[in-house]
């Protein structure tokens, strides 16, 4: 039986301190070049890039050829309900155009003998509760435009904070079974 270990990104000169040569603050130059030098000793273990999905393509061409699976969010097609809740307008747009390049880096999903992703792009999707309409529009949208060459993961363990509870009416409560398309 294999074990597998996701480690965020940012973390990654905790586990890898044997294939370094020094300890730095770290910014988004130090990952890049710790994932390529770990690459070239020998890293074999498949590296997940774990993120909001709102992330600048120039920065993830610096990764390309270091990430293995990419695991963005995609959270929104209303750019009233990433602004709501992100606080970002654009959030479908920039985070399209990042899908779009991780999938240029990593075009098919690769499994080994036993069923286990190797490379690919898992995009995960948070349904959130009387926003269904949304949600089955982002999961149209991640179909049509992407089809099999992504897996998507539906997520519903949306667990509201007290923040929300008083701020925005419409996410104050969990997911019961109960939600649908026309919420």
């Amino acid at each position: 039986m294999k074990v597998s270990v996701i480690v965020p990104v940012y973390n990654v000169y905790k586990y890898l301190d044997k294939c370094l040569d020094y300890s730095d603050i770290i910014t988004e130059k130090n990952v890049i070049e710790a994932l390529g030098k770990a690459k070239d000793r020998g890293l074999r273990i498949p590296t997940v890039y774990n993120t909001s999905g709102y992330e600048r393509v120039d920065t993830l061409k610096r990764l390309d050829g270091l990430v293995d699976i990419y695991l963005p969010d995609h959270k929104y097609i209303s750019s009233e309900l990433s602004g709501l809740f992100s606080n970002a307008k654009d959030y479908h747009e920039v985070a399209d155009l990042a899908l779009r390049e991780m999938i240029r880096q990593i075009p098919k999903p690769e499994f080994d003998e036993h069923g286990i992703m190797r490379k690919g792009v898992i995009v995960r999707h948070m349904v959130l509760p009387g926003h269904t309409k949304d949600s089955m529009a982002v999961i149209k949208y991640l179909y049509e435009n992407y089809g099999d060459d992504i897996f998507v993961s539906i997520m519903s363990q949306y667990t509201p904070i007290e923040k929300n509870l008083k701020e925005i009416p419409s996410v104050t409560t969990m997911l019961d079974g109960g939600d649908t398309p026309e919420d």
